[in-house]
């Protein structure tokens, strides 16, 4: 029997440890550098060449259990035929110390009815792990056939084409907690949350289907999880023998983006000391003094450790300023200290990346590096590939998206095929 791996309990934002520590990059993405409209970006000498494209995080560690389907009892037994010590938990024993320890000790006392023996308990959990396998099998059956037309780490904006309503709303809800969590800031999403996602996107197309284009209604909003969802009009034309061969929606696609702050609700927003960079790095425990090592430890000692801002992006920073910086959300009020201190052509060059990777109000959930003191001064939007501050020489940054999962389908199943850049705004 093939044991599977899972993620470690409450280890979320751990860098290295959940679903991260190594990056990949996702084909088809939109995490280019932006060269705009031949505007150059090279004020106080800093160019775009300079931005490191996103790519996304994965691997962390990850438990395995192979002994679980075996009894306490027969790998007791197993170790004393093999002559090996039995080590026990002294902790297993206090019932007020876990739920499993107060259930345990009723299960060895004989406490509980007959219907909740341990073999009913059992039989009931593989019931339930048989029925719950099932549901994400079909939920996968579907992710593979939705069609992602593009998907943007720049903002985490999404834009997918859904199967056509079916009449399974466990893999439906499967489907959708998939494709939510690209966009989520969430560790975890509830059904209730998806419910209400199925009742939109898929409910709702049952009761137009049946009427012709011009009577359905192609702008719908609604927002859960922490993202935005909107339907818009397909942005291409599709044959309808197509539509019914694929067997997804021919009428409208759906762009998902992170949900802006609500108004009097705090961001996220991470603290990021000053270092003094002119202070040199020494050796170790009188070990040689290699140049590797030293690229290690100025690798560590310059730069901040690995943070998940707002759920969906890992950043680091290497602040250099002598002034503590902090990692926030970009509001409506930047832009009153942004355009009189902007030149016209970098002004111009952000409205452009901006209207591309995040349109509309997907642009005040961006992160920004700005000063921590008042007022607060935006230095840089890690996300996009553009510097202008005059710390650009003592201020860099590396960010990448969280951990995605596309596989089998990928992100570009056009393959350019078709433009979408309008169904993104």
């Amino acid at each position: 029997m093939k044991a599977t791996g899972t993620n470690i309990p409450e280890c979320w934002g751990i860098y290295g440890v959940h679903q991260s520590g190594d990056v990949v990059d996702v084909p088809g993405s939109r995490d280019e550098v932006y060269k705009g409209d031949d505007v150059s970006m090279t004020t106080n000498r800093t160019s775009a060449s300079r931005f490191r494209p996103l790519g996304c995080e994965q691997g962390g560690v990850k438990i395995y259990r192979p002994l679980l389907s075996f009894s306490k009892a027969r790998i007791r037994h197993t170790c004393q035929a093999y002559s090996l010590d039995w080590a026990e938990d002294a902790t297993n024993h206090d019932v007020t110390r876990t739920i499993r320890n107060a259930i345990r000790s009723l299960l060895t006392t004989q406490r509980l009815p007959r219907a909740l023996s341990k073999d009913r308990l059992l039989s009931l959990y593989l019931h339930a792990d048989r029925k719950t396998k099932d549901i994400h099998h079909r939920g996968y059956e579907l992710f593979k056939h939705t069609d992602f037309l593009a998907f943007d780490m720049r903002s985490g904006c999404l834009a997918v084409r859904l199967p056509q309503p079916l009449d399974d709303n466990l893999g439906l809800i499967d489907l959708l907690r998939r494709i939510f969590q690209l966009v989520s800031p969430q560790e975890r999403i509830s059904i209730s949350d998806i419910d209400t996602a199925l009742d939109y996107m898929f409910r709702e197309a049952s009761r137009t289907r049946g009427k012709s284009k011009g009577q359905k209604s192609s702008h719908l909003k609604f927002s859960t999880c922490g993202v935005v969802a909107a339907r818009r009009d397909m942005p291409f034309e599709t044959a309808s023998n197509e539509a019914v061969s694929s067997g997804l929606d021919p009428n409208f696609i759906w762009v998902l983006s992170r949900e802006p702050v609500r108004r009097f609700k705090e961001p996220e927003c991470i603290l990021m000391p000053a270092i003094n960079y002119e202070t040199p790095s020494k050796p170790r425990n009188n070990m040689e003094h290699s140049y590797l090592t030293a690229q290690i430890e100025n690798d560590s000692y310059y730069w901040s450790a690995w943070d998940l801002w707002d759920g969906r992006f890992w950043i680091r920073v290497s602040n250099r300023t002598g002034q503590p910086l902090k990692i926030r959300m970009f509001s409506k009020c930047d832009w009153s200290a942004l355009k009189p201190s902007l030149p016209s052509e970098v002004l111009k060059s952000l409205r452009q990346m901006m209207a591309a990777a995040a349109p509309g109000a997907a642009r005040y959930t961006l992160p920004v590096i700005a000063t921590a003191s008042h007022p607060e001064r935006v230095l840089a939007f890690p996300t996009l590939p553009l510097k202008w501050s005059n710390l650009s020489d003592v201020l860099d940054w590396e960010v990448r998206y969280k951990a995605v999962d596309f596989e089998p389908r990928g992100i570009d199943g056009r393959k350019g095929e078709h433009d979408i850049s309008g169904a993104m705004k």
